[in-house]
């Protein structure tokens, strides 16, 4: 899947998968990141040592593999984006964009004559160094000025506050968040959950879907709503804006597996924490329902149950939409544990959720390592 790939790919609405490639200075890694499955690789030059011949070799090996590759350049001077795109990437990446000028000079080095102004030097990376005697230039730099890839990073105050100019500038295809930038812009730095990230992110997100632009973030994990209510279609088949009616059931791995081991006959218990909100509640009444033991849950004021929304297109296509920000689960603390009957019971079961991050990290290794010196099962389901 090249540019061209992406860009169609995107404007279907579809989601995309990639990595970040940083300290991993081989070109084998993007052949390697390709088998794995990604959809796409950032060869980062903004925070790594990486010279431009360690790019173009990196560029060179996922051309090869037929991967996307898109280069993150250290700052918005010609000879980094040229250079990127000559040798061979799918498009740039920009960091710390503050103005629609920043964009415009970026789509000045990208593109050909007449959208911009990129020298020209064929039968190199970029045209896989064919015999540029027998290339139609101008039907390629009119293909290439097409499918160039162009990304703007938002990740400092002053982006928010010029968000819509940004926005509106040609020629730009994707909005990228970077929420620890951001967040220490806005002197919070790493805080993620704090309500000024989270309002500043949803002010982004909201003027992303009112320009239409293809926005993208870095994520620390997939958080799947650990435990969180899914909507599930009730018009199997129907396109995902086309549903008509969803049914509600709890989700996530732990919740589902303590309703089926109670379903069985089991005695099941939940530790988790849940917002003090409607979602919360019709978790609750639902585990109790099925005579699930919940005394064990917690509240956590200030924060949100999560929530799952799928969509039901056979064979295989289920579109989802996570609704994570800010959520409960994760603020499960070792206090929280402690108060559970964990010495009592046969078997823990913790997931690779809980230890996406703090405090719910912590207070899972201590149950795990609690549950082992008692002599009980500790069951791991990533």
């Amino acid at each position: 899947m090249r540019a061209k790939q992406i860009k169609s790919t995107l404007r279907s609405g579809e989601v995309i998968v990639g990595t970040f490639v940083m300290e991993f200075a081989v070109p084998s890694i993007a052949t390697i990141l390709a088998s794995a499955g990604a959809d796409f690789i950032i060869v980062d030059m903004e925070h790594t040592t990486f010279t431009m011949e360690t790019v173009g070799r990196i560029v060179r090996a996922a051309r090869g593999s037929d991967l996307p590759s898109i280069v993150r350049v250290p700052d918005i001077e010609r000879h980094f984006i040229s250079r990127a795109l000559d040798a061979g990437a799918s498009g740039v990446m920009i960091p710390r964009v503050e103005s629609r000028e920043d964009i415009e000079k970026v789509i000045k080095w990208a593109k050909y004559a007449p959208d911009g102004d990129r020298g020209v030097a064929f039968g190199i990376g970029h045209t896989d160094y064919g015999d540029f005697r027998k290339l139609d230039g101008v039907k390629y730099t009119l293909q290439a000025n097409e499918e160039i890839f162009i990304i703007g990073q938002i990740e400092t105050a002053k982006s928010v506050e010029n968000i819509d100019e940004i926005l509106a500038t040609d020629g730009l295809d994707a909005i990228f968040l970077g929420p620890y930038d951001l967040s220490t812009s806005l002197g919070i730095s790493g805080q993620l959950d704090h309500p000024l990230i989270v309002d500043s992110i949803e002010k982004v997100i909201a003027k992303a879907k009112e320009s239409q632009i293809v926005l993208g973030s870095y994520v620390n994990d997939f958080e799947s709503g650990k435990r969180s209510i899914d909507l599930y279609s009730n018009d199997i088949g129907a396109p995902f804006p086309e549903i008509g009616s969803f049914g509600a059931f709890v989700g996530g791995c732990p919740t589902n597996i303590s309703v089926g081991t109670r379903r069985l006959g089991l005695r099941s218990a939940v530790l988790t924490a849940l917002g003090e909100d409607p979602v919360g509640d019709f978790i609750l009444k639902f585990l109790n329902d099925e005579e699930i033991e919940t005394k064990f849950v917690c509240h956590k004021p200030g924060h949100r149950t999560s929530a799952v929304v799928l969509g039901i297109e056979p064979p295989d296509r289920f579109p989802l939409v996570y609704y994570r920000d800010n959520c409960a689960d994760i603020e499960l603390t070792i206090d929280d544990v402690l108060a559970a009957p964990i010495a009592d019971s046969r078997a823990l079961l913790i997931s690779g959720t809980g230890l996406s991050k703090e405090p719910s990290r912590s207070a899972n290794l201590f149950a795990a390592e609690y549950a082992q010196s008692v002599g009980n099962d500790c069951v791991f389901r990533p």
